[in-house]
């Protein structure tokens, strides 16, 4: 797992850890092209995307239902994160806010 400390035009800092231990793994930047990832904690509520890093910004989706897939990491803004989700064969951008965001691959984040 990751946090994201901060950024510049194509780098993230980031500090890495183990998911089951939170043992630190190491510091240090890594290119935003690497792709990183982000689960959706949404089980049993509507899964919201954002135009802007708050909740009273425009909407940009709402999913009904809980979609398993890894949603790419593009941006953040404190801990709201900027994320690329396919769903239903569509591509949407948009801001996720830190309630829906889990980035334990071992735990289901609720």
């Amino acid at each position: 797992m990751f946090d994201l400390l901060a950024k510049n035009d194509s780098l993230f800092y980031v500090i890495a850890y183990w998911a089951l231990d939170n043992d630190i793994i190491a510091k240090g930047w890594i290119h935003k092209e690497s792709h990183l990832g982000i689960f959706s904690a949404a089980y049993d509520q509507n899964f919201v995307l954002y135009k802007e890093p708050n909740k009273r910004s425009e909407v940009v989706l709402v999913d009904e239902e809980y979609n398993p897939e890894m949603y790419e990491v593009t941006d953040f803004e404190g801990k709201w994160l900027k994320i690329n989700a396919k769903i239903r064969g569509q591509v949407y951008s948009g801001w996720m806010p830190p309630e829906l965001q889990c980035s334990n691959v071992y735990s289901t984040c609720n």
